[in-house]
């Protein structure tokens, strides 16, 4: 009978980011990958490096096996017979722990000895074991007695030499190949540059992190494990079209003029799990182009007619003797499977988290930061009747997140007094309101009005100066700031702006009732609107800085 094995390693996030250096971060980020998953050329990427990879060890020492699922670091592999099974797991194990002490590598074995599982009960018992295993599993601590006394500088066996005579370390060669595959064809414009180390980017970095709503769902409807393969392979080229397609859009989109190139980093780019590093400046706006584009593509893909591919479903490069190479193409078997776990459902949704940070800030912490208010997007999102895209961010000037996000839990307890408007929703063009679960009713920005607000305060002729002189008024309560306004009105272009403004909102809220508009500020019952806060803090990270009036 088949016996089936799931791969998965724990604690990825902790193992990628253990270093503060950016090439180190993608290396670990390959090596989970080369790790967990099939990846059919790996020894295009691991043949100078001999770099340890799940494929190729299977492809070396063993037959009769086969990826049934493979994605989001981790995997499923199928054996025909049992006792193979049982030396892989032996003998794989024994390679990473050798290879990567550091690495929580964890397998789950289950066979089907004429029960007759579908394929779906037979994940989740592998799963359910799986998570057995890392319950019942000993102190970190003692990985080091088995039988690896020395170690080197990068905390790995002795045994193994993983530099070359110069003394660079050779598994960065197999990462940095596999992001220039990866990206080749797709970020096809000389405006948009892929970088490897942090010390590029210059004065702010931007990290991004997105996730996608319900996948869960999605997959358990999954009927086979050539679904699941299927469904995984899909969302995955959604995903990198949804990114690809962005930062090419804002490239067309930026001046005529400009010399300067969008700068990327992907550090993961897994199914529908997406952690990127960009200049600060096209952070936010990135971010809300990738889940719109994640919405776009699936609505594309799931009115496409059968036997007939959309122009949005294929990209296409130009290879050096100028002949057209399909790349990342979306095939018919996969839109089929899409449609069936879609069905129902209009569009794939995700929610995002963006933090700001100078570059020189500690990656792990900007990255943990950005993956809670991802979370934080998710909670909101659970507030909305069905699904929805939800984006939120902070931006650090300097002080540390972890004080950022206390002082913004403070000011939150207020509950008649919202000086935030985020998370926006992306999804929908239109700002409405809801009541939530605590019967309180509360405004859904949409980003796209967010933007319409940004774009009236960079035309007006107020400058940095005097809008920062308004953000410090947000704190000190409604009657405050009101009075405090009312004496910056005095000043014709100071009472031109807030009338802009609030004409501006009005028009956003126009079907919204007993809703009341007054120097930037929304009124709903007894419960106020700070609406200009987020869009002062957001100036300079929105396509450019805000320039100072004279």
């Amino acid at each position: 009978m088949s016996t089936y094995v799931y791969i998965d390693i724990s604690s990825k996030q902790e193992y990628i980011y253990n270093s503060n250096k950016l090439a180190e971060n993608l290396e670990r980020s390959f090596i989970i990958k080369a790790l967990t998953e099939e990846i059919k050329d790996i020894e295009n990427y691991t043949s100078e490096t001999k770099l340890l990879a799940l494929t190729s060890f299977l492809n070396d020492e063993f037959t009769g096996f086969e990826f049934v699922f493979s994605g989001g670091g981790n995997s499923i592999v199928k054996f025909i017979e049992k006792s193979k099974a049982v030396e892989f797991v032996r003998n794989y194990s024994k390679a990473v722990l050798i290879e990567y002490p550091e690495i929580e590598l964890y397998m789950s074995m289950f066979t089907n000895t004429g029960m007759d599982k579908t394929p779906k009960e037979i994940r989740e018992i592998l799963i359910k074991k799986l998570a057995e295993i890392k319950d019942a599993r000993h102190s970190r601590f003692r990985r080091w007695t088995y039988g690896i006394e020395k170690i080197n500088e990068f905390g790995k066996g002795k045994l193994v030499d993983n530099k070359e005579p110069n003394g660079v370390r050779t598994d960065k060669k197999g990462a940095k190949k596999y992001l220039e595959v990866l990206f080749k064809g797709l970020i096809n414009n000389n405006k948009v540059r892929i970088i490897d180390d942090l010390n590029q980017y210059e004065n702010y970095i931007g990290v991004i992190s997105i996730d996608g709503n319900r996948m869960g769902d999605m997959v358990k409807k999954a009927e086979n494990f050539n679904e699941l393969k299927e469904l995984g392979n899909i969302i995955s080229k959604i995903y990198k079209k949804a990114v690809f397609k962005a930062f090419n859009e804002l490239v067309e989109n930026a001046e005529p003029d400009a010399d300067e190139k969008i700068s990327i980093t992907p550090i993961v780019l897994a199914g529908d799990d997406i952690c990127l590093i960009v200049d600060a400046k096209y952070a936010i706006l990135a971010s809300a182009r990738i889940i719109e584009n994640i919405k776009g593509i699936s609505i594309e893909i799931i009115e496409s007619k059968e036997k007939k591919e959309d122009q949005a479903n294929r990209e296409v490069e130009k290879n050096k003797e100028g002949k057209k190479t399909e790349v990342n193409k979306i095939t018919e078997t996969e839109i089929k499977v899409f449609k069936k776990v879609m069905n129902g459902t209009k569009y794939l949704t995700a929610c995002g988290g963006v933090v700001i940070v100078k570059q020189g800030y500690p990656f792990f912490e900007s990255v943990e930061f950005a993956d809670n208010l991802c979370k934080e997007a998710k909670e909101y999102e659970c507030r909305i009747e069905g699904d929805a895209s939800m984006l939120t961010w902070q931006i650090s000037r300097g002080a540390v997140l972890k004080n950022l996000s206390y002082l913004s839990n403070i000011r939150s307890q207020d509950k008649l007094e919202e000086s935030t408007i985020k998370p926006l929703r992306v999804d929908e063009t239109k700002t409405k309101s809801r009541v939530d679960e605590s019967e309180i009713r509360r405004i859904f920005f949409s980003f796209k009005d967010f933007e319409t607000i940004i774009e009236i305060v960079k035309k007006s002729e107020i400058g940095k100066t005097a809008l920062h002189s308004i953000k410090q008024e947000f704190y000190s309560g409604i009657d405050n700031y009101w009075l405090a306004i009312s004496e910056k009105k005095r000043v014709a272009k100071h009472r031109d702006f807030f009338k802009e403004i609030d004409d501006s909102i009005q028009e956003i809220l126009k079907n919204e009732s007993d809703c009341t508009v007054k120097d930037g500020v929304v009124t709903i019952g007894a419960k106020h609107y700070y609406i200009l806060n987020d869009i002062i803090n957001s100036l300079d990270f929105i396509g450019g800085e805000k320039n100072e009036q004279v």
